[in-house]
């Protein structure tokens, strides 16, 4: 009777009520559940960082990419956040050159270079505006 219904307001609203809706409902309880989900690249591209930010935020934080980013967004719109962020970047690197690791204490300068021409608020010393 449900899933009459379903059809029924679909093709009311004037979409496809076809097999779309047959093929969706699980054996056991009837319901419709959407295959769609949203993955972490999705995640991601709703940030103001970029990938390579997320995972220096990631690194510094011990957190999933997932994690950092939420992380990352919310201290973006803080305030100070952005100078936060400059600060985990830093901190980053300077481990990764007491570790003797260059190449990646040269990758997250490359990451920070870039965060700061994106986000010229987060240099240090710089007022924020508004």
């Amino acid at each position: 009777m449900r899933a009459f219904r379903d059809k029924r307001i679909l093709a009311d609203l004037g979409e496809s009520a076809g097999s779309d809706i047959d093929s969706c409902q699980s054996k056991t309880s009837g319901r419709c559940y959407s295959t769609r989900m949203i993955t972490l690249d999705d995640i991601e591209d709703m940030t103001c960082l970029t990938r390579e930010e997320i995972a220096a935020l990631a690194e510094h934080e011990a957190l999933p990419e997932l994690n950092a980013s939420a992380f990352g967004d919310y201290l973006m719109h803080m305030p100070k956040g952005p100078q936060q962020v400059q600060g985990m970047i830093c901190e980053d690197i300077r481990d990764a050159l007491h570790a003797g690791d260059l190449p990646h204490a040269k990758s997250l300068y490359a990451v920070l270079h870039h965060f700061l021409e994106a986000h010229p608020e987060a240099a240090r010393g710089t007022a924020p505006e508004g």
